[in-house]
């Protein structure tokens, strides 16, 4: 009877060397990309190739001296063919996921709700209008997507890769999106006015959390902007005009202690890891984020990729954070928003003559989906 594979199972490719890669080296790294496509169909989710780096030293089958290493494989065998080019997650997707849909009843919301009901993913579109709160989550590496997504779908909590520094569109649209459910504006019904919350997710490292202690003034170095809310422009929509909350929940020391992260001894910052926050010649290493870094941890980081290594603690890390601006009654007053919009998806549904789909839709909407 065979067996799930396991990651601990897979053999790392040695260094190819200098010149033409031998047969044998091209014979070990297409096995590599076997067996990583192996156990890719058991986790469940794609992850970048830092991530499979950090994946690989979890199982001991690498150190973390390696991890460098172990990433140039996976792309090594991107780059041959041995495993698909879209095999790792992309570090380059700053769009948002999982974002609400508008609740307006027009004929395309209607053909699209049956079509995701139809499709098993459920009504995603009146979870907030029964909270005074709108969440939306920004991750630094796109490893934290990939975790993250299971209860950011759940919850049709928007979430987004910053890569660093968040762009000024990424900004912009996490500012918009405040903005509508603030003021009630397009996606929010009228009248309704829910407190906006960022939930941010980094490095922990000190430019991690530096990027955490400067999201509210980069949101508010927007306040000139011309930034659209509904049908209207708006300037002045800044974190402070919204009263916008905003949180990192990780990575902080408690969890990664609590979790066994990898810690990385080194402060690099280079592409190619040749330059340290700790080197008296880096011309960041006398500023305070640094200094302060280097006081109170030391020469050492956690990178968020490292959260591969235990997906479902990252997901009970975030799931816990948002039960904590959720109402005591949130699931109370879900279900019965639910039961409304069955009902009147039905009566828009018989308007529209879509008789056949009608008696799997209501199956559908008796069995539940996600908020």
């Amino acid at each position: 009877m065979s067996t799930a594979p396991s990651i601990g199972d897979v053999q790392m490719p040695p260094s190819c060397g200098r010149g033409r890669p031998s047969s044998d080296w091209l014979d070990s790294l297409e096995a590599f990309g076997r067996q990583l496509m192996a156990v890719q169909k058991q986790i469940g989710f794609r992850m970048s190739a830092r991530g499979w780096a950090y994946a690989l030293e979890n199982a001991g089958v690498i150190t973390k001296s390696n991890l460098d290493e172990a990433k140039k494989r996976v792309n090594q065998a991107r780059d041959k063919g041995f495993i698909p080019l879209d095999f790792t997650a992309q570090d380059d997707a700053r769009e948002f996921a999982h974002t609400p849909t508008p609740t307006t009843p027009t004929d395309d919301f209607i053909k699209q709700g049956l079509e995701d009901i139809l499709s098993g993913d459920g009504l995603h579109r009146s979870f907030w209008e029964t909270q005074d709160v709108f969440i939306q989550v920004l991750v630094e590496k796109v490893d934290l997507r990939e975790v993250f997504a299971p209860v950011c779908q759940e919850y049709s909590i928007p979430i987004a890769t910053s890569k660093g520094w968040s762009s000024k569109n990424q900004r912009g649209e996490i500012l918009r999106r405040a903005a509508e459910w603030r003021l009630g504006k397009g996606i929010a019904p009228d009248d309704a006015s829910k407190k906006p919350i960022l939930l941010y997710c980094g490095d922990f490292d000190p430019a991690g959390r530096q990027i955490s202690a400067k999201l509210r003034k980069n949101l508010t170095d927007l306040e000139d902007a011309n930034i659209r809310v509904g049908d209207e422009y708006y300037t002045g929509v800044t974190p402070d005009a919204l009263e916008m909350e905003i949180h990192r929940f990780g990575l902080n020391k408690p969890f990664i202690d609590d979790n066994d992260l990898t810690w990385v001894d080194n402060l690099e910052t280079g592409s190619d890891n040749d330059t340290s926050l700790a080197d008296p010649s880096h011309s960041d290493h006398n500023k305070d984020y640094v200094q302060n870094w280097l006081d109170e941890i030391g020469v050492r980081k956690v990178e968020a990729n490292a959260l591969v290594t235990d997906p479902e603690a990252g997901r009970a890390l975030l799931r816990d954070t948002v039960a904590r601006y959720l109402t005591d009654d949130a699931e109370q007053r879900y279900e019965e928003t639910q039961d409304e919009s069955k009902k009147e998806l039905l009566s828009k549904l018989s308007q529209l003559g879509i008789e056949s789909e009608l008696e799997a839709a209501v199956q559908e909407l008796e069995d539940g989906g996600d908020r």
